[in-house]
């Protein structure tokens, strides 16, 4: 089980950055990630905000994601002590 999660956390993590390298070569705040700083400081976001979109992102401002998985029920997979799986 362990193992499983940890595979999915993974998986998770690289789609959400993968999502978010996507959307903003499109310019588009996909997770609405600048909103906090316009709401936060309003005055710094207009200063650095570019574009008709008014972009405050880089390509590198998602540099933290945390992802926490809890699966509670395997699905069809039966987990034995010894973290085998069988179908």
């Amino acid at each position: 089980m362990k193992e499983l999660t940890q595979m999915a956390r993974e998986k998770i993590e690289e789609q959400i950055r993968k999502t978010y390298q996507t959307a903003f070569k499109e310019g588009i705040d996909i997770y609405n990630l600048g909103e906090s700083l316009y709401r936060k400081h309003p005055h710094q976001w207009k200063s650095i905000a570019t574009g008709k979109r008014q972009l405050v992102l880089n390509q590198d401002s998602l540099r933290h994601v945390k992802v926490e998985v809890n699966i509670v029920y395997p699905g069809r997979y039966k987990l034995h002590e010894h973290g085998e799986s069988t179908s």
